[in-house]
This record gives structure tokens, sequence and C-alpha cells, in this order.
């Protein structure tokens, strides 16, 4: 699955597309979903490939099947 978000107003990525792949787990909702950014940006909590830095990435600590993929967007 992709989603595509726009940057938001008022911030360095204004205007800007961001594509990003989304893996759904097996077991989903009980587990979060993987976010992939195909759109390369710089933001200090994301690495080269995309993906949130390991130390920032709460969403397995914190998951809860409440979340959707939308509220994670």
């Amino acid at each position: 699955m992709v989603a595509c978000i726009i940057g938001p107003a008022g911030t360095p990525y204004e205007g800007g597309l961001f594509y990003i792949d989304i893996s759904l787990p097996s077991d989903y909702p009980f587990r979060p979903p993987k976010l992939t950014f195909r759109t390369p940006f710089y933001h200090p909590i994301f690495d080269r490939s995309g993906q949130i830095h390991r130390c920032f990435n709460n969403l397995s600590d914190k998951w809860s099947p409440a979340f959707t993929v939308r509220k994670v967007l």
C-alpha cells in the first residue's frame, strides 16, 4: 500500500508531496504497520532509507488496535 501526504503549511516541507510505503503485518491491527518514506527528505528522526530511527520508533511499544493507518499518517 502507498500513501501520499502533503507537506504542512508553515514548515520547510510546505507544498511537498511525500510518498510512503505501508506494510501491514499479518496480525494487523494488533501490531503496527511498517512505514517507509519513498520520497527523499531530511528530518533528524529518519534515516537515509526513509525509515524512522530505532530510538524514536514508539509504534511497537505504544501501539493499540484503536489506532489506524490514517491516524498514524
